[in-house]
């Protein structure tokens, strides 16, 4: 039974919406790249001041999505070697002429300048990492 005043169509449109969202949620928690699904690409890497982390500037295009560029953070000191997509940048428009560099200013703060970039996500913290964007 549908609430008064919602139509059948509009029924199925949020539904096709919710199970698109589940299916690209599965996607990001197994990882596209490793189905085989999404190239990327390196285009820069900095490690932090004391060596205890890596931030890293990737251009990824998935199967289904719009090209994109990422912040990945990177834990290379300790018992647990994890990392994290802190920030996530448009790339999909071939009119914009997208500059996008990260830098670390201390050990435990990282700035990513930015100029064109329409942002998708953004993280301001990860571990003891202050992320900045200007």
């Amino acid at each position: 039974m549908m609430p008064a005043g919602v139509t059948f169509e509009e029924t199925m449109l949020y539904t096709a919406i919710g199970l698109t969202v589940v299916s690209l949620g599965a996607l990001g928690l197994t990882g596209c790249s490793e189905l085989g699904m999404c190239s990327k690409e390196s285009l820069s890497t900095a490690d932090s001041p004391d060596g205890r982390y890596s931030v890293e500037l990737v251009s990824a295009d998935c199967v289904g999505t719009s090209k994109a560029r990422w912040v990945v953070m990177k834990k290379l000191a300790g018992a647990f070697h994890d990392s994290k997509s802190v920030a996530i940048f448009d790339d999909s428009d071939p009119d914009v002429d997208l500059k996008i560099s990260v830098k670390w200013v201390e050990s435990d703060k990282v700035i990513i300048h930015t100029h064109g970039a329409k942002v998708w996500s953004f993280q301001p913290n990860w571990h003891d990492v202050k992320i900045m964007e200007k």
